[in-house]
């Protein structure tokens, strides 16, 4: 006989594995990662300042879940500022690839438009 099964609401699935932007239902043991994170990027956002971070560490200790859960909170919570989160696999990528994929994507989720035929051909390392 076959029975409804009872559904797990933590369980995720391969959401987990292929969404760039997912956020897991918790986050353990990483309150001060967050936080400092989160305080980091506040500020940035509030005095209209530029911020560059670089998150490094050990794969699968949850670096990403980190940032999307950061973005996300900050995203909320500062309803009047505009958020745009684009997700850039830099992995084996040369700069020239990194900036293409940059604009691709800016293109993609936001409402500003890059036209990008005036990037192609470009020798990126003069701008």
């Amino acid at each position: 006989m076959i029975t409804n099964s009872k559904i797990n609401p933590d369980f995720v699935g391969p959401k987990a594995l292929f969404d760039p932007y997912f956020v897991p239902p918790k986050l353990l043991h990483r309150k001060k990662e967050e936080s400092s994170l989160f305080g980091l990027l506040e500020d940035s956002l509030k005095d209209g300042f530029s911020l560059n971070i670089l998150y490094q560490g050990i794969d699968g200790l949850g670096k990403k879940a980190i940032a999307n859960k950061v973005l996300s909170d900050l995203c909320t919570s500062h309803v009047e500022t505009p958020c745009y989160k684009i997700h850039i696999d830099c992995t084996d990528k040369s700069f020239e690839d990194l900036m293409l994929s940059f604009f691709f994507k800016v293109n993609q989720s936001s409402p500003y438009s890059i036209n990008l035929d005036s990037f192609m051909g470009a020798n990126l390392f003069t701008i």
